[in-house]
């Protein structure tokens, strides 16, 4: 395959191909074996880069006396060449919807301080840092987070500029590997593990930034198993130790459910969902502790589809708490390429000690061409 993608900010034009090829090789019933070669090159104003990447991988499959077991190993070898006039590159007009308090990452990493900028999608209000939103840092990563007390609306779709550090002139090269065990123990029941090493050498010149050297280990769970009455009940836990130069942490996640296979009292389906995460990073202040549960029920009805959804969410682990209800009515109508949808919602935030609540009717029709 080969592939150019040509993008113009005005300040910067950037000229991306790429070529890429490989091989798939089945040598037995239970054995599968890839190999894939590809090579990248991208010219923009200020710097242009050129990467030669090699990978592959292999899988085996093999029946056990209590379940199946699928065994993966994959390796990835980069070498990274890269020439830079202006190590600073500008982004314009990203866009990026922040729901809730949520922390959503820009799509670049080492965004240089002071440069970020956020506007409505219509670039006709500029919206003010620790004002409408905070910008948090974690390792060479930057986030916005949109603030409660602001003036961004939960749900809006945002633009953002900012300028990000691409490293400067250096050559590198990066060996990836990644083992896979999945054990299939019973039609419902899975455990998993996985192991992934990502080890960089600099191979000429002197980057602006420290390459990240990763080791991580994630250990997993996934269950359901049917009740009576027409219930089943599943949940899932994962446990993971990422060391890495930039941003160690420590995660524990799980959920828990209930839910009909069938209609209840032939009238309405049901879900309850409970969910714990425990993020804990060695060199940040935002840690994650999180709790979350949510009801859906939803049926249809003369043609239309009707949904009701009340959730809560509450995060304790950062530097500010912050929590969530929302509860919302749906119904869908579709009648060929028509789909007509209602809904009315209410949500309730806290983050600190501030407070907001938004409530809304929303009604949209669409036809389709």
């Amino acid at each position: 395959t080969y592939n150019q993608n040509q993008n113009d900010q005005g300040t910067t034009n950037l000229v991306s191909q790429s070529l890429a090829g490989g091989v798939t090789y089945l040598p037995r019933t239970d054995t599968e074996t890839s190999l894939n070669i590809r090579v990248d090159q991208s010219d923009a104003n200020q710097y242009s880069v050129r990467s030669n990447v090699l990978d592959g991988s292999i899988r085996y499959k093999r029946p056990l006396w209590l379940g199946n077991l699928q065994l993966s190993y994959g390796a990835r070898y980069e070498q990274r060449d890269q020439q830079a006039s202006n190590p600073l590159v500008s982004v314009l007009d990203e866009p990026q919807t922040l729901t809730g308090t949520n922390q959503v990452p820009l799509n670049n990493l080492h965004v240089v301080t002071g440069s970020v900028v956020v506007t409505n999608q219509t670039q006709t209000q500029t919206y003010i840092e620790n004002v409408d939103y905070l910008l948090v840092v974690v390792g060479y990563q930057t986030r916005v987070q949109r603030l409660a007390s602001g003036s961004i609306l939960d749900g809006e779709s945002v633009l953002v500029d900012y300028v990000y550090d691409i490293g400067g002139t250096y050559a590198s090269s990066q060996l990836d590997q990644t083992l896979s065990l999945n054990w299939n123990i019973a039609r419902n029941i899975d455990a998993y593990f996985r192991w992934f090493d990502s080890s960089s050498d600099i191979t000429s010149g002197v980057p602006t930034f420290q390459l990240n050297q990763v080791r991580d280990v994630l250990l997993g769970m996934r269950a359901e198993t049917p009740l009576r009455l027409g219930f089943s009940l599943g949940g899932s836990y994962e446990i993971e130790d990422r060391q890495e130069t930039i941003s160690p942490f420590k995660r524990q996640a799980g959920d828990i459910f209930l839910q009909t296979t069938e209609p209840l009292f032939s009238l309405v389906n049901l879900r309850l969902t409970g969910r714990r995460t425990l993020v804990t990073y060695d060199l940040s202040p935002q840690d994650v502790d999180l709790t979350g549960y949510e009801l859906r029920l939803w049926a249809r009805r003369y043609g239309i589809d009707l949904s009701a959804v009340a959730s809560y969410e509450q995060d304790v682990g950062g530097p500010i708490d912050r929590s969530r209800r929302d509860a919302s009515l749906n119904a869908v109508w579709r009648e060929r390429k028509v789909t007509v949808t209602a809904s009315v919602i209410n949500s309730h935030e806290l983050q600190g000690s501030y407070t907001r609540d938004h409530n809304m009717f929303r009604l949209t029709a669409r036809r389709d061409f």
